[in-house]
């Protein structure tokens, strides 16, 4: 969709279904890259500053989107996390 959005097309040979499962499994996997990454850190096999700049503000910005949605059933919500 996006693809024909900017004005390409889409492969013929690729159908909704396939293109679904490859993005859900995707979405996964992208979860599977974050807990290693973070288990490298814990372990401290791999330094946080060691990824690029742009890793690290990708990173950092999920994390930050995640703990958002995390918290977002609270009844109570702490005073610094008020928009």
């Amino acid at each position: 969709d996006v693809l024909v959005f900017l004005g390409g097309t889409r492969p013929k040979n690729i159908d909704e279904t396939g293109v679904s499962k490859l993005t859900l499994s995707d979405i996964a996997f992208i979860r599977v890259l974050e807990d290693v990454i973070d288990l490298l850190i814990d372990k401290k096999l791999l330094a946080f500053t060691d990824l690029p700049e742009k890793a690290r503000e990708k990173i950092l910005s999920r994390k930050d989107v995640r703990g958002r949605l995390e918290g977002s059933n609270d009844l109570v919500v702490p005073e610094d996390r008020l928009l």
